[in-house]
């Protein structure tokens, strides 16, 4: 049993979501009453000798990770493949859970909505947003967006 998504698509967050856009591969659902508010798909972690975390979702994340500075607040917005955020605030970086590839308009929404949950979860209001340069990225659109509506 697992989470519902198509891959590359962010996990299904209601019965009927699931229903309508799972329903065509999924032999079987197991429904619930309670919906889904923060999609965190599966961590994958590889140990050999000493644990070595590849993709920071559920367990991990929004659990900071603790930096050796200070820093101000900034918002990392990654780049199209593998996506995952960063929100910095002193001495601490929030690494987002994996969003996924950045490529539809749902994943896109997701990564909004993610972003502006940790921002207020972590009372963050970042000074300077980095994106990759790449002009076609979701990513890249979505920091231009939001700079410019933030005046940054």
């Amino acid at each position: 049993m697992t989470s519902g998504n198509l891959s590359e698509e962010p996990i299904a967050k209601d019965n009927d979501e699931a229903l309508m856009r799972l329903g065509g591969i999924a032999d079987y659902f197991l429904l619930h009453n309670r919906d889904i508010y923060a999609r965190y798909d599966d961590s994958v972690s590889m140990v050999e000798g000493r644990p070595q975390v590849i993709r920071r979702a559920r367990g991990y994340a929004p659990y900071p990770i603790l930096l050796p500075f200070q820093s101000q607040q900034i918002l990392a917005c990654g780049a199209e493949l593998k996506n995952t955020f960063c929100l910095t605030k002193e001495e601490h970086a929030f690494l987002s859970q994996h969003i996924g590839d950045m490529e539809k308009e749902e994943t896109l929404e997701h990564f909004g909505n993610t972003i502006e949950l940790y921002k207020k979860l972590f009372r963050i209001a970042p000074a300077a947003i980095a994106y990759d340069m790449h002009p076609e990225y979701l990513s890249t659109k979505y920091a231009l967006e939001a700079g410019a509506a933030q005046g940054l």
